[in-house]
């Protein structure tokens, strides 16, 4: 895992200029917490959009590398959370610091560079009350996460759809306890290196993965992807715009067969 990691160490340092690898040996004291509430819209410079009572005062700083963690719950007020290319390149977490969960809402990625870089603890989409739907959609823009949990201790819905750009995960973890965590593969690059189920999850949740169009591509060697769950309502599925793999010429494992669907 070691080489896995340091290949997305030189990707990050890339794409921040040098300046998230800094962070990531940053004390936990220096980050914030940024909560978005949508109250207004879904401009992110919108100070009204941001929640104040608990957290540091919105709006959430971009265009940087900061050790801060974003939250995401916009359910109540509608409005999602949308991260344009007019924000640049942005890095969050740190040790010890989720740079990313998405409860209650949806965070959108239209341009521009979003990372986290806290190999410690992972971020989340789908950290919400039972029954609610929590999604992260890449619509052409770059994000890149260490360990994304998909999932949390409620029974509520996780989505990760990728439509365009470009999407870097180093771990991607199915956790969910009778709910659902869905990828949606339609466009654009996503790259990880493997996919890991978190035990126990019971075998009523439904944890599936679709292609329809875009292209996974192979992280490196030891390129695995773990059985999202063993019902038949769960597993990896292939839809009319088919299954696009780049082996990158690594050998890759499937834990279960893919499907039409």
């Amino acid at each position: 895992m070691k080489a896995n990691l340091g290949f997305l160490r030189k990707k990050l340092n890339c794409l921040v200029g040098g300046l998230a690898i800094g962070l990531i040996g940053m004390s936990s004291a220096m980050a914030s917490t940024y909560q978005w509430k949508g109250t207004a819209s879904s401009d992110w410079t919108n100070v009204n959009n941001w929640s104040a009572t608990g957290f540091a005062a919105g709006p959430a700083p971009t265009n940087g590398s900061f050790g801060h963690r974003l939250n995401v719950t916009n359910l109540a007020a509608g409005f999602e959370c949308v991260y344009d290319a007019s924000m640049g390149t942005t890095a969050y977490g740190s040790n010890g610091v989720r740079g990313l969960v998405v409860g209650v809402g949806n965070f959108r990625i239209t341009g521009g560079t979003f990372a986290t870089t806290n190999a410690a603890s992972q971020d989340v989409i789908g950290s919400g009350a039972s029954s609610t739907q929590s999604t992260l959609t890449n619509d052409g823009g770059v994000f890149i996460s260490w360990l994304l949990e998909l999932g949390g201790n409620n029974p509520n819905n996780g989505t990760l759809t990728l439509n365009a750009g470009s999407t870097t995960i180093s771990n991607l973890q199915y956790n969910f306890q009778n709910g659902r965590a869905t990828v949606s593969l339609n466009g654009g690059t996503f790259t990880i290196w493997k996919t890991t189920q978190i035990s126990p999850t019971p075998l009523n949740s439904v944890n599936t993965f679709l292609f329809n169009g875009g292209t996974l591509v192979a992280g490196g060697s030891g390129f695995s992807v773990a059985a999202p769950n063993t019902n038949a309502s769960s597993g990896y599925f292939v839809r009319d715009g088919g299954a696009k793999i780049d082996t990158a010429g690594f050998n890759i494992t499937f834990a279960q067969p893919l499907k039409h669907s």
